[in-house]
C-alpha cells in the first residue's frame, strides 16, 4: 500500500492498538503490585511509554531508510516488547505469590 489513505488508515490502527494496550498495562499493575512496588511498575510504564516516543523521534529518520513501513514495523516491535517485560513480570511475581501460599 503506497498511498496516503493506506497510511493514515494503519496509523489509526497503530494508534487504536496503543489506545487500548497502555489501559490494559495500567490494569495489571493495579492488579498485581501494591504500595510502593505499585509506584515503581507505574513510574516504568510511563517512562516506558514516554521514552518510547522520544527515542522514535529522535531516529526516525535513520528507520525510514527500511522504508516507511520500517517506521511502523519499529515502533510496534519496541512498545510491544516493552510491555511484554511488564506482563511477565507481574505474572511471575504473582505466580512465586501463589506457590508461597501453596
Amino acid at each position: 500500500m503506497n498511498s496516503i489513505e493506506g497510511i493514515l488508515i494503519f496509523r489509526a490502527i497503530l494508534g487504536l492498538g496503543i489506545g487500548f494496550i497502555t489501559p490494559l498495562m495500567n490494569a495489571l499493575v493495579a492488579e498485581y503490585f501494591d504500595g510502593e512496588d505499585r509506584s515503581k511498575m507505574n513510574g516504568l510504564t510511563v517512562g516506558v511509554n514516554g521514552l518510547s516516543g522520544a527515542f522514535f523521534l529522535i531516529i526516525g529518520g535513520a528507520i525510514t531508510a527500511l522504508g516507511w513501513r520500517g517506521v511502523f514495523w519499529t515502533y510496534c516491535l519496541w512498545r510491544g516488547f516493552a510491555h511484554f517485560s511488564i506482563a511477565v513480570r507481574a505474572i511471575q511475581r504473582d505466580f512465586v505469590h501463589l506457590l508461597k501460599h501453596v
